[in-house]
């Protein structure tokens, strides 16, 4: 800002040329003090010091952008973290989770639907996240309820697996003849844990004789979930 182009000060002392008349300086500093010119620059220079440097705007700016992402991420993790409990809850009961049209405008869109409806009612997390989620990213379609599914069968593995290796594990098999004589075959595998209590793995129905059965059931049990048994007796 050019400070001469202001009117109001015709004396250059306090522009140009310099102060020297200091015996009248008491009386000339309050005219300039009262001059436009000096007002206008002590604004000027207030509102210079209280700008924020960019290198401070750019940083706050980063760390609100980093806000509100962890704040997303959060809310992402609070979402999926119901629709988890809602579908363990629907598969203990052994309900079915989807409708057979789940249209906006249909009344009866499905349980799992329903209960997430039902929750957002309530819950204003769940609400602000049905309104305004992009529709690829609602969580909600088919596709990412069976990976959840998948996901947690696969946790519940890794926990029973963990409990199970190195431990005795028995596999009983049980087998009828249906009306087609084929041999129906039940197989329920179990362990013994110190505390004495049962954990059943897994139940297959197989059109087996009782000897590729046990071969079977041995591949599938011991193979597939990396289990190293040495020794296997058929009873």
């Amino acid at each position: 800002m050019d400070i001469r182009s202001h009117r109001g000060h015709s004396d250059p002392a306090f522009i140009s040329t310099g102060f020297r008349g200091w015996i009248i300086a008491t009386k000339k500093f309050k005219l300039h003090q009262m001059s436009s010119i000096h007002i206008s620059s002590v604004q000027t220079l207030s509102a210079y010091l209280k700008e924020i440097p960019i290198d401070a705007q750019l940083e706050k700016k980063r760390i609100e952008c980093l806000s509100k992402q962890e704040e997303k991420k959060m809310n992402n993790h609070i979402i999926m973290k119901k629709l988890i409990d809602i579908i363990i809850t629907m598969a203990k009961g052994g309900r079915t989770l989807r409708g057979h049209d789940e249209n906006s405008k249909i009344l009866e869109k499905g349980l799992f639907l329903e209960i997430v409806e039902l929750i957002s009612r309530y819950d204003p997390v769940m609400k602000d996240h049905l309104e305004k989620a992009p529709k690829n990213s609602t969580y909600l379609s088919p596709d990412i309820q069976n990976d959840i599914i998948k996901s947690i069968q696969n946790v519940m593995l890794r926990s029973i697996i963990s409990s199970i290796k190195c431990k005795p594990v028995s596999i009983i098999a049980d087998e009828t003849t249906d009306l087609g004589h084929n041999e129906q075959l039940s197989s329920s595998k179990y362990l013994i844990t110190r505390d004495l209590s049962d954990i059943l793995m897994k139940t297959l129905t197989c059109l087996l004789n009782a000897l590729l059965v046990f071969i079977e059931l041995k591949k599938l049990i011991l193979n597939q979930y990396l289990m190293n048994y040495p020794k296997c007796y058929q009873v």
